[in-house]
C-alpha cells in the first residue's frame, strides 16, 4: 500500500479514507460502484428480494428475520423497510459495545419507542479487543 496521499479524479476523496482503493484511471471504489449501480436491473432484484422474504416470512407473532441495529441509520433503515413496505416482522439485536456514545443510545431508544422488537446483547468485556 502507498503511502503517498492520492485524490479521486472523480470525487476528490483522499487515500487516507478508510477501506480506500483506486482503479487504474484513479477512480475511488466508491465512484465505480456508483457506475455499476446505473447498470444493475433494479426490477430483478426487487423480485428476488419479495421473493426471498416470502420464504422467510413467518405467521402471527413470530419474527421473519434478524436485524442488527447500533442506533445508527442503517440498521434503522433497513428495519423500516421490512416492516413497513415488506410487511415483514423484524427482531432487531444490538451487541452493545464496551464504549457507546451517548448519542448513539439515545438513537436506539428512540428507535425502540417507534414500535421495533429488540433485544440487545451484552458480551463479557474481557472478551472485547481494545
Amino acid at each position: 500500500m502507498s503511502k503517498e496521499l492520492r485524490w479521486c479524479t472523480n470525487c476528490l476523496t483522499m487515500s487516507t479514507r478508510p477501506r480506500i482503493s483506486f482503479d487504474k484511471k484513479g477512480k475511488c471504489n466508491a465512484c465505480q460502484w456508483m457506475e455499476k449501480k446505473e447498470t444493475l436491473d433494479w426490477d430483478s432484484r426487487q423480485r428476488e428480494l419479495k421473493q426471498l422474504l416470502e420464504q422467510h416470512r413467518k405467521s402471527g407473532e413470530q419474527f421473519d428475520c434478524l436485524v442488527p441495529v447500533s442506533g445508527g441509520k442503517d440498521g434503522s433503515y433497513v428495519s423500516y423497510k421490512l416492516k413497513h413496505e415488506y410487511g415483514m416482522n423484524p427482531l432487531c439485536v444490538t451487541v452493545t459495545p464496551p464504549l457507546s456514545l451517548e448519542l448513539g443510545e439515545q438513537n436506539l431508544k428512540s428507535f425502540v419507542k417507534g414500535g421495533y422488537s429488540h433485544i440487545s446483547i451484552n458480551p463479557p468485556t474481557e472478551a472485547c479487543i481494545f
